[in-house]
This record gives structure tokens, C-alpha cells and sequence, in this order.
């Protein structure tokens, strides 16, 4: 009897330290806390493509900044399906135009830091909606989604422009963590007004970049740190890691999309794209970007990343 409650008082000491771990981690990935969101980031030795003093960056910064105080955006909001106040910011041409381009931010970053894309898609004759993700900006959240939430949230910001714009054309395009969420959101029921993809350094899903964060930061296996966060996100916000997939998403047949990635990217390594290019049902077309670290081929290359894009969507955009 007393190996018995040995035995028992083990397993409950083993199972409370593998959720404790698991909070831990999960609250530290997922948990919208906005001022550590900066912090974390620059914690993250791959986040220095984008702390770096590149001349280029440094140049594309100032020029996103420079566009964006000269055209001011207007706020739009939306209910998302699980009750949450979604905000957005939007950009409409002078010229009525039915071209929309919805573009999803990064992971701790907000509509409001993505000038640098808007730019030239605005410039290229779109009306442009900016989301803040759920838990992120000035929208509601009490966590950060990865993309697979946010999937739904991008269906009900499109459905937005169709109310507004009942004929628009619209493109979706997302970069890092708002590149897995776009491509989540092509694996949906779309409506016809949806035209086309581009993700720029998306992860295949949920459980591989977590796990293959962990490593590269902390040297450490998915075992106990991921799965316990796991069991945690499934506990608290009934999805678990591995059901947030743009992997499994893709494998659905969609519309057309372009994937996009630096090859010296470090932080999703250029490794997920060949992996998501071939799961991809549809039509489908990608671009390797040389010497470009994460999130940053556009600032890179601009000529052969958009000269791309126009190629790619002049197939689909009239």
C-alpha cells in the first residue's frame, strides 16, 4: 500500500511539473502580453535581419516611414467568429478600383509596422486592408493564434471587403507568421472574389517551428517543453500544434499562390518552403531570394522579388 501511494504521489508530482512546464512555454509563445512582444524578439538571435544596419534595411525602413506619413490609413473593425473586436487599417485609392490586397503581418508586429509592403502594392493600384492579428495591435486576443485562428479571422476580414466592394478582386499576402496564415486561410471555402496567394516565409505548421525554435535557441527536443505546451493550447484554446498546419491546409485545393523565401533565412528556415511547395494542390509558383535572411527578400532584392509578384499576379489580377 505505501509503494502504491509512492507510486501515486510520483505520477502526480510528474504530471503537475509537465503542465507547469508546459504553461510556461505556452506563455511565453502564445500569451499576448504587448510589451514583452518586443523583448522576446529581440532575444531571438534570428530576428537580427531585421535589427540589423544594413544599408538597405535601413534605407527600406525610411522610405516605409517616409510613405506612411504621407498617406494616412483609416481604421476599420470587424467581430471575429469567437466574439473578439478585430481592428484593421485600410488605404483606399482616390480612383475607384475593385483590386484589394489584404496584407498579415509577423509575429509580434502590428498593421501599423507593415508600411513597407503596403507601399508597393498600394503603389501598384490596390485598395490595402493591414489586420492587426487577434492578440496583437488594437485587436482583442488572449493569444497569439500562429495563423491557425487567424485563418478564420482573415475569412471574415475578406468577407468585410465584399460587403464594401461586392466585385472586388482580392489577393492575400502575409510574411512570417502572417505568411502561415494566409496560406491557412486558402485551405477555407473561399469566396470567387479571392484571386490569389503570396506567402513570404511561412512555417509548414504550428508544432515544427516551435519545436525547431527550441532547439536553435535552447538546444533542447520537443519532448516534454512542446508537447506539454501542447496539451496546454488544446486545454485553453481547444487546437492543438500539429492541427495547425498550412502543410495540411495546402494539401486542399485552392487558389493559385506564390511562395516566396530568402535563402539564408535562419528563423523558418528556406527548408519549409520546398516542403509546402510540393504539398501545394493547384496552381501554384515560387521564388528562392539569394542572401536573404528572414522576412527580408523584398528588402534584399525589390526588383526580383516584384518583378515576380507582377508576373505572378497579372495572371490573375485584371
Amino acid at each position: 500500500m505505501v509503494v502504491l501511494y509512492v507510486v501515486l504521489i510520483v505520477l502526480i508530482i510528474l504530471v503537475a511539473l509537465y503542465f507547469i512546464i508546459g504553461y510556461v512555454f505556452y506563455s511565453y509563445a502564445m500569451k499576448p502580453k504587448r510589451e514583452n512582444l518586443d523583448s522576446r524578439k529581440k532575444e531571438n538571435p534570428d530576428n537580427s535581419a531585421w535589427s540589423g544596419k544594413s544599408e538597405k534595411l535601413i534605407s527600406w525602413k525610411n522610405d516605409a516611414k517616409k510613405w506612411a506619413e504621407s498617406h494616412l490609413s483609416q481604421s476599420w473593425y470587424t467581430n471575429s467568429f469567437d466574439g473578439l473586436k478585430l481592428h484593421g487599417e485600410y488605404y483606399l485609392q482616390q480612383n475607384t478600383t475593385n483590386k484589394w490586397a489584404l496584407l498579415v503581418h509577423g509575429y509580434g508586429n502590428r498593421a501599423s509596422q507593415m508600411s513597407g509592403f503596403i507601399k508597393p502594392y498600394f503603389e501598384r493600384g490596390y485598395n490595402v486592408l493591414a489586420p492587426d492579428c487577434r492578440g496583437h495591435g488594437k485587436s482583442e486576443g488572449n493569444f497569439i493564434g500562429m495563423g491557425w485562428y487567424d485563418r478564420l479571422d482573415m475569412v471574415g476580414w475578406i468577407n468585410k471587403i465584399i460587403e464594401t466592394d461586392p466585385d472586388a478582386e482580392i489577393i492575400l499576402f502575409g510574411v512570417s507568421m502572417g505568411a502561415a496564415t494566409v496560406m491557412m486561410t486558402r485551405g477555407e471555402s473561399l469566396p470567387k472574389n479571392v484571386k490569389a496567394v503570396i506567402e513570404d516565409c511561412g512555417y509548414t505548421s504550428i508544432w515544427d517551428e516551435f519545436s525547431y525554435q527550441l532547439k536553435k535557441m535552447y538546444k533542447l527536443q520537443p519532448f516534454p517543453v512542446v508537447y506539454a505546451a501542447n496539451s496546454v493550447c488544446k486545454i485553453r484554446n481547444k487546437f492543438g500544434f500539429r492541427e495547425g498546419s498550412a502543410l495540411k491546409q495546402l494539401e486542399k485545393v485552392g487558389v493559385p499562390i506564390l511562395f516566396i523565401h530568402g535563402i539564408k533565412d535562419t528563423y523558418v528556415p528556406y527548408g519549409n518552403m520546398p516542403i509546402l511547395y510540393t504539398a501545394a494542390c493547384g496552381e501554384k509558383d515560387y521564388l528562392s531570394v539569394p542572401d536573404a535572411l528572414h522576412a527580408i527578400s523584398a528588402v534584399e532584392h525589390p526588383d526580383l522579388y516584384y518583378t515576380k509578384v507582377d508576373e505572378f499576379l497579372a495572371q490573375y489580377i485584371h
